[in-house]
């Protein structure tokens, strides 16, 4: 799971937000999955006040986290937001939006950020389709 602001502490902890805990929600309750089978990465690192979000600081992070997928051993990698899936994948967000897109031996899927579900719980249904998109073909 890529998220666009970190989610998990310096110890490897959830956050104590509402982001970080639907994610682990999402993460319990719709892939069923135990601590040592998922990832949760950030597009930066460091943000502290949760301000906007500099250009500078992507472009700082961005490699950095082009290394953490590229090393990590998982099948599908969950973008969440437009600005994760823009920054890391190039991809316009209204076209790929819930879409599965293979790359580099691994399935991205786009999808909401966590925000956005907090902010409008409408699109909770359209991020739950995609989400079992993704379990469907992780189970293949």
């Amino acid at each position: 799971f890529v998220s666009e602001l970190p989610l998990l502490s310096a110890s490897g902890n959830f956050i104590d937000n509402l982001s970080a805990h639907m994610l682990r929600d999402i993460i319990q309750k719709v892939f069923h999955l135990k601590p040592d089978e998922y990832g949760v990465l950030s597009m930066l690192k460091c943000n502290e006040n949760n301000s906007k979000i500099q250009e500078s600081e992507v472009l700082i992070c961005k490699q950095y986290l082009n290394e953490q997928i590229a090393q990590a051993d998982a099948k599908a990698i969950i973008l969440l937001g437009e600005n994760v899936a823009f920054h890391l994948l190039g991809l316009d967000f209204e076209s790929y939006n819930g879409r599965i897109i293979p790359q580099n031996n691994k399935s991205f899927l786009a999808t909401y950020s966590l925000g956005q579900l907090i902010k409008n719980p409408s699109l909770k249904k359209a991020a739950m389709e995609h989400f079992l998109s993704i379990k469907t073909l992780l189970a293949r």
